[in-house]
């Protein structure tokens, strides 16, 4: 599936999704759940995935 977005709606999902990122990693901290923790660190992969590919451009839209 592809979806077109903007720059300036790229940009708006970068910072929610590594504002996300950030909340999970100190949620990740303050837990003592072994399992929960692993849950989180998937989830953190996940959106770290989806950032990447928000931040690849291919060349015929690049300029």
């Amino acid at each position: 599936m592809n979806i077109d977005l903007s720059e300036e709606e790229v940009i708006f999902l970068h910072n929610i999704l590594e504002r996300e990122i950030s909340d999970t990693k100190s949620e990740i901290h303050h837990s003592e759940n072994f399992s929960f923790k692993e849950d989180l660190k998937k989830q953190v992969r996940f959106i770290q995935d989806v950032i990447n590919k928000l931040s690849y451009v291919p060349k015929s839209k690049a300029g």
